[in-house]
């Protein structure tokens, strides 16, 4: 009975449960789904969003947009939407039961700007502890009249001082970072374009339009992962790419002028001051009286030498692809005519960068960059005959009483700079070609290996042609006669880096560890020839000529091999700790030597993100950062370590000729790397919403173990032999300050000041040697004379010589009765290579008080080095218009001015034309206290030993080059998209833009910011340098 019981109860219960599932599966609802369709647009042009991202929150479910920003997913009624892009800010949204969802997707500006790059990688701005200034090639920088990427960065960071030797177009620009750690080589730093490690990459083979960014490594911390190159800092340049996306043509254009400013033409003597001095200088019989040219019309030969000159420039781009494949490529031209007659630079440029995804472990990246380059003209510093220095002597004007006599025509040894210019023919033609591949293996989670394969080559084919009516040709001993020249560089790379990234409670770790092989070689040969019969053929047929000099060549191979390491560790994105080691070794030093280590670190705290700190309401931002490490150079000629064998004129022996070897250096083999040990300390402040930041740095740089020529005993029968020996420091305080002073609705106004102070110290120098002399041998002025300096406890390179203090005059001599002159008692005497001074002469100060003027009353006198440099840069937006200005200066550099001492003081030489002030030269009849001394003439009671006599350098001829510059103006203005859209036209912007507007200086010559060589020893020398241009150009800016 129970049996039964409990078989009836066990039937009911089972029904009971069976009803309530069946109830309760009646009363749920079935989960309902919906296909969404729509659009991911551009909030402010409405443009679509190809390759976003539309994925389901909290699943893995999604889908991305089309080349037309189109997508369609099936998802949940009630379910959540996150659409994101690179570059704009992550929305989400609801579907509620909506089929169709529109999504316009708002672009973050600090997502854009939240990695710089690094060496090898990139990083978090917030989490960065080095010192490191980064530049984005955007539109307004873009605009400006630049033929190389360098010319763009001038006054926009701090700490790099960017500034050009001379004005010629193509002309290469000088990059100096925290001033310069090293004496004879070069201080220009290590530019890494694309990862590709280059000391010299033919900057003007680049297209600015083609750069992204521009990331500049100014400290050891940041430096050192590239060791043995690094220590004048390295120059990270990252060209465009493609992206997901609809195909985007671009088309971009420049078209202006450039002129030298006529209020920086150096003026000359009009006619009549012009026969004044042929008279006193005993050449003015031809010219008849001086007062008949008072009105005399004269050619000013610098108006007729330099031109208006047209600038162009066009780009065209096109970049797209998917997720997997993304594509750039870039065609360039352009073609800058110089301000001086037949000078030109021209460019042809493609680039092509591929970056493919092979399945889900593999990546790939292509970067191909070609370029035919060539500067045509004459040289004008550094050319043996200048067409500027010819345009400031040559004769104004032609004598009223006839033609001039041979002797006085020829006298001054030079044609009309016109004819000299377009009868010389010289040309500088050079084939830059780049490539590398990389390919990066997902090996895990945060596991990556790359390697990376490069090839780099430039082949440089320089031809110099004199034709008749040039002095090389007609007054020189080879008639007309020419020189090929040809230079070929090779450069191969092979990198592997493994990387790991970890982030995980808070706890966030980047480190890399690579090996890198690189080798170089370089071939050059030069061949000339001289008294061709004729000069229609010029350069293209060399077999014609009567004599042939015997042509050289030379060949040289480096080799370096490294490997290196770095960690990078953040806790909770406050408390930052990096370290890298590289390890280098290099063919230019002998076994044993060849091998650097180059060890670095660097904290930082971002105190913004401290609770106390956020609690104070006055930070937005708050890191102080703190770091130091080694960086080395071994920028020495190949075989400095090594006895170098050279070839002289022979001599016959049993009737055969054999050719005279020599050794042509000592060796050193005790040679090893140049070191350079950094600290740096920093703070970065931000506040009002980060409106205002505010970035300061201090540094310290010493460089030891200095490659130097040390002095040896002249028993060895050498001066000099290369060593590690001296030192010399940097150290400096660099500030910068970026604001956003007003942001409206339609009215924006942003501003980036950057100011930097270095003082560089000679530490030490040779053994026992407190200073050095030199002559840099410029134009043969001042011949013999050793006027430039190394001093220990000074700056670096110095100006030496005597202290100007006015003219002798008649009054400090007693005149006897034979007519001789005696100076009084207590007035300083001085001997010349032409004898005793005399009224009119130059006046220098007895700064020992001995009652005579010689070698001890010789001092420093000048200093190229600028007390501080930077720049300031407002940039304006109101609605559709844009207007940018950027000011540069520089303050406290000396410079030499080889014009003025050349052309502004009158030798014996007939025929000359000099400088304006020479008008008012001391005479007789014109006793002046200060200013231009006397004319050496004949039968004239006094003489005077002219500039080329030598021993005579004072600082009469030394003027301070300070100057505030207006760099560029640029205004814009951008076509409604509204309208563009309807047109299938992307962007549509035009501009004006000017460069080099008005520099305010006290400096007599053509331009402040002059430098004819690079090297840090001669520094701040001007000798009719190519000026600087100001230019004005219309710009246009489409994509499709």
């Amino acid at each position: 009975m129970k049996q039964v019981t409990y078989k009836y109860i066990f039937i009911l219960l089972a029904l009971v449960c069976s009803l309530s599932v069946q109830a309760q599966e009646e009363t749920e609802e079935k989960p309902k789904f919906v296909r969404v369709t729509g659009m991911v647009l551009d909030q402010e042009d409405d443009l679509p969003i190809p390759g976003a991202s539309i994925l389901v929150e909290g699943t893995k479910h999604g889908t991305a947009s089309d080349f037309n920003g189109k997508y369609s997913l099936r998802v949940r009624e009630n379910a959540t939407l996150s659409v994101s892009f690179i570059g704009y800010q992550t929305k989400s949204i609801s579907v509620e039961g909506r089929k169709e969802i529109v999504v316009h997707l708002k672009t973050d500006v600090e997502v854009l700007d939240e990695l710089v790059v690094i060496g090898y990688g990139k990083q978090d701005a917030k989490e960065v502890s080095g010192s490191i200034k980064s530049v984005v090639i955007d539109d307004e920088i873009a605009s400006m009249p630049a033929a190389s990427f360098d010319q763009l960065l001038q006054g926009r960071m701090a700490g790099v001082q960017v500034y050009s030797g001379e004005g010629g177009p193509g002309q290469a620009m000088n990059f100096e970072i925290r001033g310069t750690n090293t004496i004879t080589g070069t201080s220009s730093p290590l530019y890494v374009i694309d990862g590709f490690p280059l000391d010299d990459p033919t900057l003007f083979s680049l297209d600015p339009s083609d750069i992204e960014r521009v990331d500049v490594l100014k400290d050891a911390s940041a430096t050192a992962i590239y060791g043995s190159r690094a220590s004048n800092g390295v120059i990270l340049i990252t060209t465009k790419q493609g992206t997901s996306g609809k195909p985007t043509v671009t088309f971009n254009t420049k078209v202006g002028m450039s002129q030298v400013p006529e209020e920086r033409i150096i003026k000359t003597l009009g006619p009549q001051e012009y026969v004044e001095v042929q008279h006193d200088i005993g050449g003015g019989d031809p010219w008849g009286e001086a007062s008949n040219y008072t009105d005399e019309d004269y050619t000013n030969w610098q108006k007729e030498i330099f031109r208006q000159a047209p600038f162009q420039n066009y780009t065209l781009s096109l970049k797209g692809g998917s997720d997997q494949t993304k594509v750039f490529t870039s065609l360039g031209y352009v073609n800058q005519q110089g301000t001086l007659l037949n000078s030109s630079f021209e460019r042809l440029n493609g680039r092509l960068k591929l970056d493919q995804s092979i399945g889900k472990l593999v990546d790939m990246s292509l970067n191909l960059n070609y370029a035919n380059s060539k500067h045509n003209g004459m040289k004008t510093s550094t050319a043996q005959v200048s067409a500027i220095k010819s345009a400031i002597m040559f004769r104004p004007m032609l004598p009223k009483n006839g033609k001039l006599e041979d002797e006085d025509e020829l006298s001054a040894g030079f044609y009309p700079p016109t004819q000299t210019l377009n009868n010389t023919d010289r040309e500088s033609e050079v084939d830059a070609l780049q490539t590398n591949i990389n390919f990066t293996l997902n090996l895990a989670k945060g596991l990556k290996f790359r390697t990376q394969v490069g090839y780099q080559v430039n082949v440089n084919n320089g031809r110099t042609f004199f034709n008749t009516g040039t002095n090389q040709a007609d007054r020189s001993g080879a008639g007309i006669n020419g020189t090929l020249s040809a230079s070929k560089t090779e450069n191969f790379l092979n990198e592997n880096v493994l990387s790991y990234s970890l982030n995980k409670n808070g706890h966030h770790i980047e480190s890399i560890a690579g090996l890198s092989f690189q080798s170089t070689k370089r071939f050059n040969q030069q061949s000339s020839a001289s008294q061709f019969p004729l000069d229609d053929l010029g350069w293209n047929n060399m077999g014609i000529a009567n004599v042939a000099q015997m042509p050289g060549s030379s060949a040289t191979q480096q080799n370096l091999m490294s490997g290196f390491g770095r960690i990078s560790y953040s806790y909770k994105n406050k408390y930052i700790l990096t370290a890298s080691l590289r390890a280098d070794g290099s063919s230019r030093f002998k076994k044993g030597n060849r091998f650097g280590i180059f060890p670095s670190a660097s904290a930082a705290w971002r105190a913004g993100e401290e609770e106390f700190v956020k609690n104070l309401g006055v930070f937005d931002e708050l890191k102080f950062k703190v770091g130091f490490g080694t960086t080395g150079n071994n920028r020495v000629s190949d075989f400095d370590f090594l006895p170098t064998v050279g070839v002289a004129s022979g001599y016959y022996f049993n009737n055969s000729y054999t050719a005279a070897f020599y050794q042509k250096q000592l060796a050193n083999t005790d040679l090893k790397w140049e070191t350079t040990q950094q600290f740096n300390v920093g703070t970065d402040m931000g506040f009002v919403k980060n409106r205002i930041l505010l970035d300061v740095e201090y540094y310290y740089n010493l460089t030891d173990n200095l490659l130097f020529n040390g002095r040896v005993a002249p028993s060895t029968g050498y001066n000099n032999v290369k060593q590690n020996i001296g030192a010399v420091s940097n150290q400096g305080l660099e500030f910068s300050l970026n604001t956003v002073n007003v942001k409206t609705k339609n009215f924006q106004w942003s501003t980036n000041f950057n100011i930097s102070f270095n003082r560089s110290e000679i530490r030490k120098l040779s053994y026992g040697e407190d200073y050095r002399l030199y002559d840099p041998n410029v134009g043969g002025m001042f011949s013999g004379e050793l006027y430039y300096g190394l001093f220990v406890g000074q700056p670096m390179t110095q100006m030496y010589g005597y202290r100007y203090d006015g003219m002798y005059q008649v009054d400090d001599f007693i005149k006897s009765a034979d007519g001789s002159l005696t100076l009084k008692e207590g007035v300083p005497e001085f001997y010349s290579q032409t004898g005793e001074v005399r009224p009119g002469h130059p006046k220098y100060r007895d700064l020992n008080g001995d009652g005579r003027i010689d070698e001890n009353d010789k001092e420093i006198i000048g200093d190229p080095n600028p007390d501080y440099y930077g720049g300031f840069s407002n940039t304006f937006t109101y609605k559709n218009w844009d207007l940018s200005i950027l000011l540069t200066w520089s303050v406290g550099q000396d410079v030499f001015n080889g014009n003025n001492a050349d052309f502004g003081v009158v030798g014996s030489q007939r025929g000359r034309n000099y400088l304006e002030q020479v008008a008012n030269r001391w005479s007789y009849d014109n006793p002046i206290v200060s200013g231009v001394w006397a004319v050496p003439g004949p039968g004239l009671e006094y003489t005077y030993q002219q500039v080329y006599g030598g021993h005579q350098m004072s600082d009469f001829f030394v003027e301070d080059a300070s100057f505030l510059r207006i760099k560029n103006i640029t205004l814009g203005y951008k076509v409604n998209k509204q309208f563009l859209k309807k047109l299938k036209i992307k962007s549509f912007r035009v501009y004006g833009s000017v460069d080099n507007l008005w520099v305010f200086t006290n400096y007599s010559g053509y331009d402040p910011e002059v430098s004819v060589r690079s090297q840090a020893m001669y520094r701040g020398i001007d000798y009719s340098s190519y000026p600087a241009s100001q230019s004005a150009i219309l710009g246009l800016q489409v994509s499709f």
